[in-house]
């Protein structure tokens, strides 16, 4: 879960340099700060980790073995190089 805050700082300056005296004139200047919190969900990580390393490839190839589809999608980018030459 991530919470985003958002913080207002004023500053207050001189509107022109110089000496300060009964007639200086400040300008209000406003930053924005962000502050992030965040909390970590062990429960999802730990899901996730379940599928770490699962890599789904559909075909519509039905007389190839699955290691043959795997090779077959791995040459892709071979076949790519050698039509671009």
């Amino acid at each position: 879960m991530v919470n985003v805050t958002t913080l207002e700082e004023e500053e207050y300056r001189e509107e022109t340099p110089g000496r300060l005296g009964k007639n200086t004139r400040y300008v209000r200047k406003v930053k924005k700060r962000f502050d992030i919190e965040y909390e970590i969900e062990t429960i999802k990580i730990a899901e996730d980790t379940v599928q770490d390393g699962i890599f789904p490839l559909v075909t519509n190839v039905q007389d190839f073995t699955a290691e043959e589809i795997l090779l077959a999608y791995k040459r892709q980018i071979e076949v790519r190089n050698i039509n671009c030459l």
